[in-house]
């Protein structure tokens, strides 16, 4: 069957018209999965923000971890190969009235670790913590020489006091 010129244009038209319309609902799944994508992002920092007035712990940010831990970095404390991020100060000391400058969770109180040194040092501030692994940590990180100054200070102005 051999279409006609008027007829050849009016299905041209149709298929256009289709491949637009295709195009806008592609557009509008694409807007509806960025807004629900947004949304959630939305709810995991309101949980967050809540989570941290009430004084609880509020999870690493994946990009702040990754931004912690790249694939080659060592462990601050002992040089294994590190699988983990330790905070200097630990979130269990936040009742102990200090609060790091940008928070537990900015990279100003985190260190790349191996998960042996992780878990041995826990919650325990640098002073009361094993004095090998520390020394080693003094030695290898600005942060963490700075928070045991720090809390070496606190001490002596506690003693003089």
């Amino acid at each position: 069957y051999q279409y006609s010129a008027k007829e050849s244009a009016e299905r041209k038209a149709a298929i256009d018209k289709m491949q637009a319309d295709l195009e806008a609902w592609k557009a509008a799944i694409e807007g509806a999965k960025q807004a629900a994508k947004d949304a959630s992002q939305a709810i995991r920092d309101a949980k967050r923000a809540a989570r941290e007035l009430a004084g609880g712990r509020v999870p690493l940010p994946a990009s702040v971890r990754r931004a912690i831990l790249l694939p080659d970095s060592l462990c601050t404390y002992c040089g294994a190969t590190a699988t983990a991020v330790d905070h200097i100060t630990a979130w269990d000391q936040q009742n102990s009235g200090y609060d790091p400058p940008f928070g537990f969770n900015d990279v100003s109180n985190l260190v790349p670790c191996c998960q042996s040194c992780n878990s041995s040092k826990g919650p325990k501030l640098l002073t009361n913590w094993d004095a090998v692994r520390l020394a080693y940590g003094i030695a290898h990180s600005n942060k963490v020489a700075a928070e045991y100054q720090r809390l070496l200070d606190l001490d002596l102005r506690e003693v003089a006091a």
